[in-house]
């Protein structure tokens, strides 16, 4: 029997570092490495929209 509950998803790395990132945001050390790391994997657009998004929610990394 198939599980319905099941469900495939494909996310991109930017909503990978949106949901990590938003789940860590209580501790602003743990935050800017994990900012850090994501830049590396994100190319330079997202990694824009990635600055912008935190800007947003009140954190500022650099």
């Amino acid at each position: 029997m198939e599980r319905t509950a099941r469900i495939k998803s494909t996310m991109t790395m930017l909503e990978y570092c949106k949901l990590l990132l938003s789940k860590i945001s209580f501790n602003d050390e743990l935050l800017k490495k994990e900012y850090q790391k994501g830049l590396k994997y994100l190319n330079p657009k997202d990694q824009e929209e990635l600055k912008q998004w935190l800007i947003l929610k009140g954190k500022v990394v650099e």
